[in-house]
């Protein structure tokens, strides 16, 4: 008897073990089908990423067009240049009255679309028409008044006006829309595939710029300006297409304009495996809710708000924590030395480096030596989009490593001494090798400080600093534009006026390796938030 039963005891001992290695075993399959299914997840996460980040290019396409074109295209007409530089004015005082504005109407927008994608669609639709206006200005112009060219002159300005302001309009609120869709974790690798995006629209632009299309499609489109504005217009509605169905957008209550109020729902998802905790969505919809209704709710709190939040917009610029003031000064001295450069780098290597003259008669020798020289530059401009490329994949182990503060300074003392060493070999090989350095700068501008302003968000909120807990995200990244509007009115006030004064196209080169030094040492000083937290 007493054996029979040590022989029940250890039969029942290995069913427990067998039993034990069997649950042990389903929780590791349970586990490993878990993280297959969260790494799908999160590569089709990344994919969608990509495709939303196409607006991204769209806007350096756009920009590119306008930096190459735009002050050629002006002193060609027979523009002055420091009239000419004028034109970088016009956009950033709009920007200022209107912009924080726009960046409140996107945040509290009702529409059943979303509240970023329908501004993304009319900012893009009136984005293109400035650029078509810009780039048959000329047959526009002649057409109404064959004798001179102010008519010619007027449609210049105002297309290149309605290109600048609705592209930095329709940045504002793809950026929002980016912010909206990445979760915490995502947002550097976000802003980081928003910038190569961009990068490679600019790429794109530049290539295509390089090439002389005067004898192909110039001849049926009225010329080189011409040929390359309708190809990029054409690239520039496919890109928009592609980010615009990259993902849905979550309904949210109008109250609720945090930078994961709309989020996607795979963003949700991919954060709900990360997260313990609460789950962001709780500040999404419910399945079950009826989207009419929420509508409806949404409406009456965004219109009851209105004049309240109107009032608040400009007070919240002037009484931005000292944070924010910092990072505005930083990014003001950055797109300060990087606007001197681009704007004015086309024009540099035509005149200055090939001895070109922009004003000369069409079949000139100096006419085509300049046209030469800006063709050539734009080809330079592709190795500064290569660098941002390659910095941008850098970046973000730059900053764990160092920090955005030291990245930010570091980053902006080499470009500062790249472009000042350009400026004294003046010579074909250093202006195009070393430009390439202001890709470091592009990819700075555009990643770093708006992912410290994430990190800023996140962090003051979680320690709920009352300075931070009202701020909304999409009025602050309007803010971050604003200092590129305020470098802008810099260029075209002063910078055109020192080249008037001095005769000489190399200034606009020295002012952005002088900017560059000033904002590494304004870097220097950023306020930073704990390693842990970042």
């Amino acid at each position: 008897m007493e054996s029979r039963s040590n022989c029940n005891s250890h039969r029942l001992t290995r069913n427990k073990l067998e039993a034990i290695r069997n649950r042990s075993q389903m929780v590791e399959n349970d586990e490993e089908e878990r993280l297959i299914d969260q790494g799908t997840t999160i590569k089709f996460f990344g994919y969608r990423l990509v495709m939303l980040s196409a607006s991204s290019s769209v806007i350096e396409l756009s920009f590119a067009i306008e930096a190459v074109n735009a002050i050629p295209a002006l002193l060609q007409l027979g523009v002055p240049v420091e009239f000419a530089a004028y034109l970088w004015c016009i956009s950033p005082l709009l920007g200022f009255l209107i912009q924080p504005y726009l960046g409140y109407l996107s945040d509290t927008c009702t529409s059943s679309w979303g509240r970023r994608r329908p501004f993304m669609i009319i900012y893009f639709l009136l984005m293109s028409i400035g650029l078509g206006i810009a780039a048959f200005s000329t047959n526009i112009g002649y057409a109404i008044d064959s004798n001179h060219s102010k008519v010619a002159i007027a449609f210049a300005f105002v297309g290149f006006t309605l290109l600048d302001f609705f592209r930095n309009s329709l940045e504002v609120v793809s950026r929002a829309y980016l912010m909206d869709a990445s979760t915490d974790h995502f947002q550097q690798l976000a802003n980081s595939i928003f910038t190569i995006m961009a990068a490679n629209g600019g790429i794109l632009c530049y290539a295509i710029n390089g090439i002389s299309w005067k004898y192909s499609l110039g001849k049926f489109v009225g010329g080189q300006f011409q040929a390359v504005g309708t190809i990029c217009l054409i690239l520039m509605t496919i890109m928009m297409a592609t980010s615009l169905i990259s993902m849905p957008e979550k309904l949210s209550y109008a109250g609720c304009h945090t930078n994961q109020g709309s989020r996607s729902s795979i963003a949700s998802n991919i954060d709900d495996s990360y997260s313990d905790g609460e789950s962001d969505i709780s500040l999404s919809l419910s399945q079950h809710s009826h989207p009419s209704s929420i509508i409806r709710l949404q409406r009456y709190t965004a219109h009851h708000s209105h004049y309240f939040k109107v009032k608040e917009i400009y007070s919240s610029i002037i009484g931005m924590p000292h944070e924010l003031r910092k990072l505005s000064l930083t990014c003001f001295l950055g797109w300060s030395s990087f606007l001197n450069f681009l704007i004015y780098y086309t024009d540099y290597v035509g005149q200055e480096i090939y001895n070109g003259d922009p004003t000369a008669p069409i079949n000139s020798t100096s006419h085509h030596l300049y046209i030469q020289g800006v063709m050539t530059a734009s080809w330079g401009l592709i190795g500064y989009m290569l660098v941002s490329v390659i910095y941008s994949f850098m970046i973000e182990s730059i900053i764990i490593q160092f920090g955005p503060a030291v990245t930010f300074s570091c980053s902006f003392a080499v470009v500062g001494l790249a472009i000042g060493i350009m400026t004294t070999l003046d010579s074909v090989a250093p202006a195009i090798t070393l430009a390439a350095f202001q890709g470091i700068s592009f990819a700075i501008n555009y990643s770093v400080s708006y992912a410290l302003l994430g990190e800023y968000h996140k962090y003051f909120k979680e320690e709920e600093d009352s300075r931070w807990e009202h701020r909304e995200f999409g009025i602050d990244i309007s803010i971050l534009l604003l200092c590129m509007y305020l470098a802008q009115i810099l260029v075209a006030f002063v910078t055109g006026a020192i080249i008037y004064a001095t005769n000489s196209p190399i200034t606009p080169m020295i002012m952005s390796s002088i900017s560059a030094l000033c904002c590494a040492i304004a870097a220097a000083f950023l306020d930073r938030v704990p390693i842990n937290k970042f």
